[in-house]
């Protein structure tokens, strides 16, 4: 396993709950199939009721190279092994593949443990090793894959022609 100073943090990715906490409403959302990356842009459908069990692990166990390879993964259209999600009355919690899915919100956000949810999280008290493997892993996802912003902004400008 790499050292600490290497690993991503990517813990304030997805917001900690207890599995009894609720909020007192029913939150009321379908059955979820499949969560797109456009889902998980902070305000979107997912983002606030999607949650990860206190009991998990931190989300910082990933080198920046493996951040990156999961990101080619996505882009090439390769497998992605599946998110096991469970639903309590109030929230969406994320069992398994937890890693996953904040590397993709952290793409999506551009926070590899030192962007704006980050600062959020860690009350602006970012260590240097933190923000030294963050700006390793942009500088990989920027070099290897393009920034979630460059994809959009294709979709965005794609014409329909009928």
């Amino acid at each position: 396993m790499a050292g600490k100073g290497n690993l991503v943090n990517l813990d304030a990715m997805i917001k900690r709950e207890d599995f009894a906490a609720g909020d007192g409403e029913n939150s009321t959302f379908e059955t979820i199939n499949n969560i797109s990356v456009r889902d998980l842009v902070s305000g979107g459908f997912t983002m606030p009721i999607l949650r990860k069990p206190d009991f998990q692990r931190e989300t910082n166990h990933w080198t920046p190279e493996q951040v990156v390879s999961l990101l080619e993964c996505y882009v090439n259209g390769d497998l992605i092994p599946s998110v096991i999600l469970w639903k309590s009355p109030s929230y969406l919690f994320v069992i398994d593949g937890g890693h996953r899915l904040s590397v993709l919100k952290a793409w999506v956000e551009d926070d590899y443990g030192d962007g704006q949810l980050s600062h959020k999280m860690f009350g602006h008290e970012i260590s240097a090793e933190q923000r030294k493997a963050a700006e390793k892993t942009r500088k990989l996802v920027k070099d290897r894959i393009g920034t979630w912003g460059y994809y959009k902004s294709l979709i965005d400008n794609i014409v329909v022609v009928n």
